[in-house]
C-alpha cells in the first residue's frame, strides 16, 4: 500500500512514527510504501466482521430462514439499547454493536446470540 507525501505528512505524528516501526518505507517523493503485513492486520477486523456475518447467513438459510417472534427480537433490543457498547446512531441510523459489529438484523436471528452474554440463542 502507498501513501503520498501529502497523506503521510497530514497524519499525526504518532502515526507516521508507528507506520515507520512497522516497516514503511519512504520513498523518493516523501510519500511511504507500508509492508503487506501492516495491510493485513488493518483489515483484520473488517475480514472478520465479514466471514462472521457470511457464516451467520448461511445458518439462517440452513435454517429455512426462521427468525424469532416480534417479542423476543424486541426484547433483545431494548437490552442493546441498555448497553454500553450500543450505538444508536451507527449503521446509518440502524443501530451497531461496537463489540461483534452487528445492526438491528441480528436481533431477529434464532441462532445468533449477544457477544458479552446479554441475551442468548432461541429455540424455533
Amino acid at each position: 500500500m502507498y501513501l503520498s507525501k501529502t497523506q503521510f505528512e497530514k497524519m499525526p505524528k504518532e502515526k507516521r512514527e508507528s507506520l515507520l516501526e512497522a516497516g514503511g518505507k519512504i520513498t523518493n517523493s516523501g510519500g511511504i510504501i507500508l509492508p503487506d503485513h501492516y495491510l493485513q492486520q488493518m483489515m483484520n477486523p473488517q475480514l472478520n466482521q465479514m466471514k462472521k456475518f457470511a457464516g451467520s447467513m448461511a445458518t439462517w438459510a440452513g435454517s429455512g430462514f426462521k427468525r424469532v417472534q416480534q417479542h423476543v427480537y424486541e426484547k433483545r433490543l431494548a437490552i442493546c439499547r441498555k448497553c454500553q457498547f450500543w450505538e444508536e446512531k451507527g449503521n446509518l441510523g440502524m443501530g451497531k454493536c461496537l463489540k461483534c459489529g452487528c445492526g438491528k438484523g441480528k436481533h431477529w436471528l434464532p441462532h445468533e446470540q449477544c457477544p458479552i452474554g446479554l441475551w442468548g440463542k432461541e429455540n424455533t
